[in-house]
């Protein structure tokens, strides 16, 4: 259920689930958040892991850092907005930024490829 603060705002927003487009009521309404902005949103309870980690997933494939790359192998953190790692596309040293737009051509999504391994695993 949510709070007073956020039940004046959805009175006041369009009402629609961010996700799905359908219209919401405050038994089936959660606070969701957008990935880059962290702006609030409203969408339905049943819509919101589904359409966060959709969102994010896309998100993630514009930005192409190598942060989300199947390639990227994890090293240390050297700031909070920076890892070292290894790419092991290119065999090379390589540094990933979280929520940052580095676009590489060479990106690879980490849970794509897992998912359409997880596709061909089964023919």
């Amino acid at each position: 259920m949510l709070k007073e603060k956020h039940l004046q705002l959805f009175s006041s927003s369009g009402q629609q689930c961010r996700y799905c487009d359908q219209k919401l009521n405050t038994d089936t309404v959660a606070l969701t958040y957008s990935y880059w902005r962290g702006q609030l949103f409203f969408c339905h309870t049943a819509c919101k892991k589904d359409g966060e980690t959709e969102e994010r997933i896309a998100c993630q494939i514009i930005d192409a850092d190598c942060n989300d790359c199947f390639f990227f192998q994890r090293g240390a953190m050297i700031s909070k907005e920076a890892s070292q790692g290894h790419c092991r596309k290119f065999d090379k040293a390589t540094i990933a930024y979280p929520v940052f737009a580095s676009g590489h051509s060479c990106f690879e999504h980490r849970n794509r490829i897992t998912a359409q391994e997880d596709v061909q695993s089964q023919d």
